[in-house]
């Protein structure tokens, strides 16, 4: 056993122009009563942030103050993992906004305001909204090239124009035809820019019910737009105008409590990360050998199935056809005729060896279309050449292939143009949508304009996700990530690949999303194997990739004709030799993540991460500068990383073989985390019944509770906080990788849950008694282990907040129930382990349950317990439900409620045709393949002959008689108080039928009478549900507890 009573804290601080603060005072404070120690953490120049070691698990007060800034403080928990935060002080008196919990001031730009406009505006379309915005005496603002091909213009305002002035010509302006969003800007520089909408995203805690969310948007003057189903309990709230006081009301619900974030919905222009085989240009992509990519392929080619060659449908050899990479960039250039989109550009217009088009799906998220007819630039030509360019595509050149050669020919893209000019809402739709989901996007004409169509959820959604550009950062985009990295691939999650940056300082600053924790950031190096000197850097940096910055640039993908070099002899310029930057690195490293899912689909996204780091080079090891010089970071006297190259140059060959070397490994002898699905588990799949001793309630606050009684299991207890333990194990022969732990609680105590649907967050629980019975599963938290030791495990406890344990009772059609608590959900992600046997918990280690119901019996005879049946995914229209006994005696009498009335009634009528009915002799036949011979028998004669019988006779005789196993059913119809409910025999166990509509929840109840009858103790009753073939669904417990 591993407690993980103590953690390392890591805090970078900066000021609002991005430069550090090495001077601050930085402190944490356990928020504990009587607690009157401070932890204070010290400046590392080498990390060039603050650290301090041993840091007990808890809740603490983190506060940075320094000289010449206002201080700034927030609520942290130290948990099982790293605790990385990072805090941005500002000058006295400066508005700031939110990026999720990160304070960010700002100098005020009173005079400027941002304008999202129609995507690829015409010259003429140009002239005429310039013409427009000066009747308000606009004098629109230069920007540099990646602000207007991000469709956004800046004007400014004449010198001391009122408020009340700007917000009637912001109105004014909003309203033209060519105007999307209008808002004052944040943040302005030659290359980017952010400004407000009306908008923001509110995330609040998981326990804060409907009603009190909408009493606090009430409160603010504030409209729901919409949830965000992929982010929890979290809405899109709009104010009545775009201003700097929408900032002081993010301010305000914050300071509520009631949130975990609350943050603006801000238009951001995201800048992109570029500085300026046998394939015709394939001699000049010295990147391909340098990264050992030929013999990546070689071992792909020799991996093929017996039977296949080169080419043939299932080939790999350059990438399996089954594996997609989406290119979020600027997208792959399409050409739309007669409804059907197919790529332009030669290395991206024909087939995979499937025989399936290169590009998988077209999008446009600027102008919500199906295509990517209308790319602003080229750059994302360059990214997804770089990424999966096809391989020896013959040109109309006899004897020459086309053009270049991507990391993954043969894998498909996805061509998508970022939505340029949009919100962080969009951004994060975009991204929820491309990984199969539904993102509940709806026409609000602020996101989208009104009458927008949607497209259809797509199917499978994407492998790998590139991103190589500066993107939107904040709550919403983390909690995105989190669910892609989660829920992604069928739980073994998406790995996500972002470029760190472009402006050679620490990433975390340059580009915020770079540096979370569940993404794979990419720094760049050149081809002579140093750093790139525009390359940002850090501790976040994970692995490098080689680009421009030495003697040679990257030769790719342009838009057709756009280019400086051709793509075969008398070609046109379809193809570019001096792309580089970060972007090219990016899609680079996620290409050869592609070879290693096509080799080995069963990784995860954190076992990509850890080979790519594994097995990567360690270039520039004699480097002796202060940031960038490599360091041993896990004392086993050999270097390991370097803030300038992560772990190092990425090296397909190794990363690809390493992953084949995990193919059908036996968990034991690697690595498998699992968690208990009953007290006989040892970690095969499927194990019934679903009953987890590896989770378990405590009434106490950790901090508090009594260390020889922390892991013996408690009732919950309404009205208060109770803790949720877990027991996180890793049965393999090596120590784990990083694990999210994910402890969720289902608003109703239920026969069958699924993965992934009933694990999936949904919104706000609800107070009123009639929602209560709507399914909902809630996420109590996540915690991060960054390693479980072989053979092992780690405790693990988070806060069950008061307001999300199900209610004592419940009123139905008019009648009071006890309502039977709810389940608790325990997912370790991302999955490994024994594939999965099915969708429920028990088949798949990485999941489990504890679904038990603890009832006072009080002073009553009887009581009435409801619980939920089936699940939204199940088909049939009946099933079984079989009760046991357990230690209940027999004269405590149970009865089933069906609740519904129409229900019970269709019941009753089943039960008696059930009865009634004729037995039907089943049959099954023998047919002889050859000829034979046999003895035929006649009883009547008593005699006997030989006979020849022929090849394909067939024989019928009695066999399987299933209508004979048909369940017996002893329930029986009774009245009581004018309701029709059944009586259950007193024998240990009993066989229930419910009917029931496919694909939904049914809600029934457990009648108990008798009870005055109880000794004092517990006694416990199992219900399970079954198909009519008596295989396990899945299972409820009650207790009912005897004072």
């Amino acid at each position: 056993m591993k407690k993980l009573d103590y953690q390392s804290v890591e805090i970078s601080v900066v000021d609002y122009s991005k430069r550090i603060i090495n001077y601050a005072k930085v402190t944490l404070k356990l928020l504990l009563k009587n607690e009157k120690k401070i932890i204070s953490l010290k400046f590392d120049k080498q990390w060039q942030s603050y650290h301090v070691e041993q840091v007990k698990q808890g809740i603490y007060l983190l506060r940075v103050e320094a000289s010449g800034y206002e201080p700034d403080e927030r609520k942290v928990r130290v948990g099982a993992g790293i605790l990385k935060e990072i805090f941005v002080l500002g000058k006295k008196g400066m508005p700031f906004y939110f990026r999720g919990k990160v304070k960010v001031p700002f100098e005020p730009k009173f005079n400027l305001l941002g304008v999202s406009v129609k995507p690829d505006l015409l010259e003429k379309e140009e002239q005429e909204l310039t013409k427009h915005a000066a009747k308000f005496k606009l004098k629109q603002e230069k920007v540099g090239k990646s602000i207007l091909e991000d469709n956004v213009r800046v004007f400014k305002f004449p010198v001391n124009t009122s408020e009340a002035t700007r917000q009637r010509i912001q109105q004014r302006l909003s309203e033209h035809k060519l105007v999307r969003i209008v808002g004052p800007v944040v943040h302005i520089e030659n290359e980017s820019v952010s400004f407000l909408t009306n908008e923001l995203i509110v995330k609040f805690k998981v326990d804060i019910s409907r009603e009190e969310i909408y009493k606090t948007a009430k409160e603010y003057g504030l409209n729901i737009i919409r949830s965000i189903p992929y982010a929890g309990n979290a809405y899109i709230m709009r104010a009545a105008k775009a201003s700097y006081d929408i900032l002081k009301v993010c301010d305000e619900i914050v300071k509520t409590d009631l949130v975990d974030y609350a943050e603006p919905n801000l238009v951001i222009t995201a800048v992109d990360l570029q500085i300026n085989p046998t394939d015709f240009q394939y001699a000049q992509q010295w990147h391909i050998p340098l990264i050992d990519l030929p013999l990546s392929w070689d071992i792909l080619r020799n991996a093929n199935p017996v039977g296949i060659m080169p080419g043939d449908p299932g080939d790999l050899t350059y990438g399996s056809e089954n594996i997609i990479i989406a290119v979020m960039d600027r997208g792959i250039q399409s050409h739309t005729a007669g409804g059907i989109t197919t790529a332009t550009h030669p290395d991206f217009n024909g087939t995979i060896t499937s025989g399936n088009n290169k590009v998988c799906k077209f999008y446009d998220f600027a102008n919500m279309v199906s295509n990517n007819d209308a790319p602003p630039n080229d750059h994302g030509m360059g990214c997804a050449g770089v990424a999966a360019a096809l391989a020896n595509n013959p040109s109309v050149v006899v004897g020459e292939e086309e053009g270049v050669a991507g990391a993954a020919p043969n894998c498909r893209v996805m061509g998508l143009i970022r939505p340029s000019g949009g919100t962080t809402v969009q951004y994060t739709d975009a991204y929820t949508w491309m990984a199969g989901f539904d993102p509940g996007w709806t026409a609000d004409g602020v996101n989208y304009p009104i009458g927008t169509a949607f497209p259809d959820i797509i199917t499978p959604g994407a492998d790998i996700v590139t991103n190589s550009f500066i993107m939107p950062s904040g709550g919403l985009m983390e909690d995105c990530f989190n669910f892609l990295t989660t829920f992604g691939r069928n739980g073994k999650g998406i790995p996500i690949f972002v470029a760190a940056g472009n402006s050679n300082i620490n990433v975390a600053i340059d580009n915020p999303m770079a540096a979370y924790e569940k993404v794979i950031a990419i720094a760049a190096s050149t081809d002579g194997e140093v750093k790139a000197g525009y390359s940002s850097f850090g501790n976040a940096i994970d692995v490098c990739a080689p680009s421009n910055g030495g003697t040679s640039g990257i030769t790719t993908c342009d838009l057709v004709g756009g280019g400086n070099v051709v793509g075969h002899t008398g070609g046109g310029n379809d193809y570019r030799n001096n792309f580089g930057g970060t972007s090219s690195a990016t899609p680079l490293a996620a290409g050869v993540a592609a070879l290693m899912l096509s080799i080995n689909s069963d990784l995860n996204w954190v076992q990509v991460r850890h080979i790519l780091s594994k097995t990567a080079v360690k270039i520039d090891a004699a480097n002796i500068d202060p940031t960038g010089q490599w360091i041993d970071t896990d004392g086993d006297g050999n270097i390991d990383f370097s803030q300038w190259y992560g772990f190092g140059r990425i090296d397909a060959q190794a990363a690809v073989q390493e992953a084949q070397n995990l193919i059908g490994i036996d968990p034991l002898t690697y690595i498998d985390t699992w968690i208990k699905e009953n007290s006989t588990d040892i970690g095969d799949v499927p194990c019934l019944p679903p009953y987890s001793p590896d989770i378990w309630v405590r009434n106490t606050d950790p901090a508090l509770d009594n260390p020889a009684d922390m892991n013996v299991h408690q009732s919950p207890v309404r009205g208060q906080d109770n803790w949720v333990y877990a027991n996180i194990r890793n049965r393999g022969a090596m120590d784990s990788l990083d694990v999210y732990v994910r402890i969720s609680i289902t608003r109703w105590a239920g026969t069958q849950y699924v993965y992934p649907d009933d694990f999936k967050p949904i919104g706000s629980p609800s107070t009123y008694p009639p929602a209560t019975m709507a399914p909902g599963t809630y996420l109590i938290g996540e915690e991060h282990i960054t390693s479980i030791p072989a053979g092992g495990f780690v405790t693990i406890n988070m806060r069950w907040p008061a307001d999300i344990i199900p209610p004592d009772t419940v009123v139905i059609d008019g009648l009071i129930y006890s309502w039977a608590d709810s389940c608790l959900l325990v997912e370790v992600s991302p999955h490994d382990g024994p594939a999965p046997t099915g969708n429920h918990s028990w088949d798949n280690n990485n999941l489990c349950q504890r679904n038990i119901t603890i009832v006072d019996a009080g002073d009553t005879d009887d009581m009435a317990i409801a619980f939920v049946v089936g699940n939204q995914v199940n088909e049939a229209n009946m099933v079984n439900i079989r009760v046991e006994r357990k230690n209940l005696p027999a004269g405590v009498k149970l009865y089933l409620d069906y609740i519904d009335r129409g229900t019970a009634k269709d019941v009753a009528k089943f039960l008696v045709e059930a009865e009634e009915e004729t037995q039907v002799l089943d049959t099954c036949d023998l047919i002889l393949m050859s000829q034979t011979k046999g003895k035929l028998y006649c009883h009547n004669t008593d005699e006997t002959s030989l006979i020849l019988i022929p090849p394909k006779t067939r024989f019928s005789f009695p066999c399987c008689n299933l209508r004979g196993k048909t369940t017996k059913y002893q329930i029986k119809p009774i009245d009581m108080d004018k309701r029709l409910i059944f009586a259950l025999p007193t024998a240990q166990k009993a066989r229930i039928p419910i009917l029931r509509k496919q694909r939904e929840y049914q809600v029934v109840a457990l009648l108990v009478k008798g009870l005055r009858k109880l000794k004092k103790g517990e006694y416990q009753i199992d219900v399970y549900q079954e198909d009519l073939k008596r295989n396990m669904e899945g299972g409820v417990n009650f207790i009912i507890r005897k004072k």
